[in-house]
């Protein structure tokens, strides 16, 4: 149960937004994972001063669909338990915007239901947006201690690709072996990335159709 539960709080905090744009360094190495359709992934965990241990992700992958349309799948409150697994509710509580009506920033509460004999895991957190460059996320509120990191859209092939980059760092309410929250990140982040490529690639290429006919 403890693992499953981990597992949710993994889930929590992908869907959700350091406020410098600044594309992170990748290896020849991680290039070609990226290039070869494979998702790159590197996770570690520490246990911190007042024994709680925590957890860091960095992770990548390419989408065959332009930033803008990526975007759009990313921020979809209502399309959220389409991509992440277990998320049964997705709200937005507040939200701004600029002189141009676009959302700058927003508060949201994620509901999670890790079976019907645990109790109903919360996150509430905010996000900062800059179109279609970034997306900046911080806890507020909920079931977990740390959660913050950010997600970055990088155009390749002149645009017509997305380099989607992801780096968070998280710590819970209770506590949890590190082995476990290494296997969590490894194993739950490639998924949720897959799951965004997807969506994104199918709305790219409904798009496409409708701009032919």
């Amino acid at each position: 149960m403890l693992r499953r539960l981990f597992s949710i709080t993994i889930l929590v905090w992908l869907l959700v937004p350091f406020q410098t744009i600044a594309e992170p360094v990748l290896s020849d190495e991680d290039i070609a994972t990226l290039e070869s359709g494979d998702v790159f992934v590197e996770s570690q965990s520490k246990k911190s001063k007042d024994g709680i241990n925590s957890g860091s992700v960095k992770a990548a992958i390419d989408i065959n669909a332009p930033p803008e349309v990526v975007w759009k799948i990313m921020v979809d409150c209502a399309n959220a338990p389409n991509i992440v697994p277990k998320l049964k509710k997705c709200e937005v509580l507040e939200s701004s915007t600029n002189e141009n009506g676009q959302v700058i920033s927003d508060t949201r509460l994620h509901v999670f239901s890790l079976s019907r004999l645990w109790p109903k895991t919360k996150n509430e957190f905010s996000s900062d947006y800059i179109y279609p460059q970034s997306i900046v996320f911080k806890r507020v509120g909920g079931d977990l201690k740390v959660m913050e990191g950010r997600w970055i859209f990088i155009g390749i092939d002149e645009g017509r690709k997305t380099r989607l980059f992801y780096e968070s760092k998280l710590a819970t309410n209770i506590p949890v072996p590190r082995f476990m929250i290494n296997r969590a990140l490894f194993k739950d982040t490639p998924k949720i990335l897959k799951n965004v490529r997807k969506a994104s690639e199918q709305a790219a290429a409904i798009q496409s159709i409708s701009l032919t006919e």
